[in-house]
Order: C-alpha cells, then structure tokens, then sequence
C-alpha cells in the first residue's frame, strides 16, 4: 500500500473511521488478449476481491476502529462480517442498490451500448447474489442501504468499445434508490416500514455522527422528511429520470412506492415531480 493511502488511511482513524474499499481492473487478463466489455466482470470476481479486501484489513488492523464497508455486492463476507464486528469495536456493512436487485445477465448482452451502461466496480454479480443480499439486509447483517451514483452518457461509456478498461465504471441510482428499495424490500414484506426508514436514512446518520440532526423527526433536527405513497406505481428509465444522461441499468423497471413529496429543512424543495427551488445545499459538518 502506498505512504499516500497510509496518511490518508491514518487520517480516517482519527476521525473514528477507515474506509475499506479497493478497485482495481485490468491488468490481470488483458496480458491474456481479453479486452471486450465482458472482461470486466471476469477480472474483478468475487473471490479475488473478497481475498484482496481482507488481506487489506488484516494487514492495517493496527489503525481501524470503525469500518465502513460500502459496495458489498457479494454473498461470501455475509457470513464472515459478523467475525470483524467481534474482532474490532464497529463494523457498517452497505449494499448499493444496483447489487441489491440487478444480476450480471445484462453485462453478456451482444450490444455494446446496452452491456456497457452495467459496468461498475466492483461489477454487479451473477443471479443469486442479489437475492442473498436481499436476505442480510432483512436479517440486519446489512445496515443500510447506498448507489455508489456515478452515472455516464453512451458517448463517455463508448470510450472503451475497444478496450474494457476504458470504459467509465459508474450507473446511476441516486433518484431510484428510495423506490426501489420500497418496492424491493417492504412490498415483498422482507423489511418493516420501520426498517425502511433505519436503512436509507437513520443509520447513515448515526454512522456519520449527524444524528439526530439528521435520520430522526425529532424537536430540534433538521425537518428533512419525504412523503411516500406506498400505493403509487412507478415506472423507470430515460425517458422519465430528471437526469441529463441517456443511459439508466434500471430501464424498464416498475413497481409500487412513490416519493411524492420531498421536505428539505421544513421546506418543500419537490412534490409531484417538480423541483420547487427551495432546496438548501449547506451543512455544517460538525465534531462528536
């Protein structure tokens, strides 16, 4: 590991956290001639990244205190998480949307265009593994529940129509994360709606030590609330996202549980599809 993810790993542990997130991609098999936008799943398994990804902690266990795990988007550490909750005093386990219901299938699909929009790191995982995240989250093995949103144009995603390792990894999520989780997670009945609320929001406060500021409607938070109807049908993809991009790996998809309105610091900054302009951007970060 290099001096300079050291300081920064150092810098982490003495905010009360260390970050554990490694990618990598690439030089393992293009020495072999794979470079199609299949090879990239192939160069990032699972098991490569999971043992990659311990030797990591194991080898830098003298500076955690806290981990953060985010992208988990395999079944292996399901069972082995427990282990570093006993081993070290805090351990956070997230699951990004995209692993939590999407499967590999789209990543073989002949199309450049359409196989390319999937391309994340780590990838998303063959069919089984969504479901078995599913099933840790209902069990709280899973803490909450994030996007890694880091979404990217067809043109910017056909930078690597001739060599994998080009192509941006990123897919979007940021705006289908509350509903799919709703539809995903409550309308199958495998969380409450009280587990729904301590997933998307009030665990990531108490994990980034902004609660109750934030995560609670409490006498003194912020007042951040949103409005869902659990009987609204939603339907995703590029031609009803408000993002710029015309790529979306959740095209197609519908379901039940609508965001209709949302409140920013007891303003109303969206309802009904429409961004009112009242939105305040600022937070103040502060120590405890």
């Amino acid at each position: 590991m290099s001096t300079d993810a050291m300081e920064e790993i150092a810098k982490a542990k003495r905010e009360g956290m260390v970050p554990g997130h490694l990618d990598w991609v690439g030089p393992r098999i293009t020495c072999w001639g794979f470079r199609t936008k299949w090879s990239h799943g192939i160069d990032n398994t699972p098991n490569l990244s999971t043992k990659l990804f311990y030797e990591h902690l194991l080898s830098e266990h003298w500076l955690v205190s806290a981990l953060y795990k985010k992208n988990q988007d395999w079944v292996g550490p399901r069972i082995t998480c427990w282990g570093f909750r006993t081993k070290w005093s805090e351990s956070h386990w997230e699951p990004v949307v995209s692993g939590l219901v999407l499967d590999d299938s789209w990543l073989w699909d002949p199309d450049f265009a359409t196989a390319s929009k999937y391309v994340m790191s780590p990838p998303i995982r063959e069919a089984g593994h969504n479901k078995a995240l599913q099933a840790a989250l209902s069990s709280g093995i899973l803490q909450l529940v994030g996007t890694d949103h880091c979404t990217f144009n067809s043109t910017q995603k056909a930078f690597g129509s001739d060599d994998f390792r080009k192509i941006p990894n990123g897919v979007n999520g940021i705006e289908e994360r509350m509903h799919i989780i709703w539809d995903s997670m409550v309308e199958t009945g495998k969380i409450t709606v009280t587990d729904y609320v301590r997933v998307t929001s009030t665990e990531c406060a108490k994990i980034f030590n902004i609660y109750p500021r934030k995560g609670a409607i409490l006498e003194g938070s912020d007042a951040d609330i949103i409005i869902l109807n659990p009987k609204r049908s939603f339907a995703m993809g590029t031609r009803t996202h408000h993002s710029r991009s015309d790529t979306n790996v959740y095209e197609g998809r519908k379901g039940k549980g609508m965001v209709e309105v949302t409140i920013s610091r007891g303003r109303v900054v969206w309802e009904d599809g429409l961004n009112k302009g009242n939105c305040v951007v600022s937070l103040q970060m502060e120590a405890g």
